[in-house]
């Protein structure tokens, strides 16, 4: 995985954006349960480049979920990954 593939956050004010890309089990780059302390009014996860999930991103949506009260959204969400989110029942705090 190259560089231009790998998952990273943008900060935009009170906007978070988490690009992801292949296989989302990890983020070496910001630790994402910090975000609670930025004060964000929104979450925005990209799914457009994402091959599949797993439990990881399971968890830490239900903690962010858990821990802020910012408007988390997904966006460009592939049927595999719907499936994974639909099983752990993720469609009930979020649309996508």
């Amino acid at each position: 995985m190259s560089i231009d593939e790998m998952s990273y956050i943008e900060i935009c004010d009170d906007l978070i954006k988490v690009k992801m890309f292949g296989w989302v089990n990890r983020f070496d780059d910001y630790p994402l349960v910090n975000i609670k302390n930025l004060n964000a009014n929104k979450i925005e996860f990209y799914f457009d480049n994402v091959e599949g999930i797993d439990n990881f991103f399971v968890s830490l949506f239900y903690l962010l979920n858990s821990i802020t009260t910012s408007v988390i959204e997904f966006k460009g969400v592939n049927q595999y990954c719907r499936d994974v989110l639909d099983m752990a029942c993720i469609n009930r705090f979020v649309d996508y």
